[in-house]
């Protein structure tokens, strides 16, 4: 799908005790995407029209209607739509149906209970990683600098090295991409961590807990909910990590110093 992500705009700025400057900045667009699994619609999701596929996969499953790729079937992309068929029958499927705007997240109770504690801290990561890996996702959010109007997510590896990085209107997006490429690719998810502009609320938590990503950091706040969910299911749950500080709010045993 080619459509424009950013357009020109010619605006009027106002500052105090100076004058009326004429400007032309640029904003960034939002379309929606619908996602069908067996085609029953499950999602409209409001995004950026790049890397559709991902976003499917990774909303499915870090959502809870998918656990991994081998139960697919089919996919099939027709912009606005894409068709997910599974080999067998999921249950409930008619009972869920999210419209998510660039700026929030639906959390269905239904689906909140197939979810499983991340159980392994062997893995450890150093600071300087973290930090490294903040740094690396500021340089790449292009978007972000030109318009301001994007958040962003990105993989490493515990060693720091880059793996996957999206940009999306909304973070819950971006998120759901970088989930997405990971299955698709076959990669380990429990051997990475994830790095994410926002907040770090339930619904966010939850999608690390279902994609098997033990570790998550953001350069904001936490909410009460998401460090609750964050400390009973064995996510390290790190925020306002801004050189040379961090604060972490659950499961401090996987940083090392």
């Amino acid at each position: 799908m080619k459509e424009p992500i950013l357009k020109e705009f010619k605006i009027i700025q106002f500052k105090k005790e100076e004058k009326t400057k004429e400007q032309i900045v640029k904003a960034v667009s939002e379309y929606t995407l619908n996602i069908k699994l067996n085609n029953i619609p499950v999602a409209s999701l409001v995004c950026l029209p790049t890397d559709l596929k991902e976003l499917a996969i990774g909303y499915l499953i870090s959502e809870g209607l998918l656990k991994n790729l081998d139960e697919i079937d089919l996919i099939k992309e027709i912009y606005p739509n894409i068709f997910i068929n599974t080999k067998k029958e999921i249950k409930d499927i008619e009972l869920y149906t999210e419209l998510r705007s660039s700026g929030c997240v639906g959390i269905k109770q239904t689906w909140e209970q197939n979810v499983e504690k991340i159980e392994d801290f062997s893995l450890k990561i150093d600071i300087n990683t973290i930090f490294h890996a903040q740094e690396v996702l500021n340089k790449k959010c292009n978007i972000w600098k030109t318009s301001g109007g994007t958040h962003s997510a990105a993989t490493f590896s515990w060693k720091g090295d880059l793996i996957a990085f999206y940009e999306d209107v909304g973070r819950h997006n971006a998120i759901d991409k970088v989930i997405g490429y990971m299955y698709l690719n076959k990669i380990n998810s429990q051997s990475c961590f994830l790095v994410s502009t926002g907040r770090q609320s339930a619904g966010m938590i939850l999608k690390l807990i279902r994609a098997r990503i033990p570790l998550v950091v953001s350069n904001t706040a936490p909410m009460v909910q998401g460090i609750e969910l964050a400390r009973n299911y064995g996510v390290t749950l790190i925020c306002f990590a801004r050189d040379p500080k961090l604060s972490v709010y659950a499961n401090e045993i996987r940083i090392i110093t």
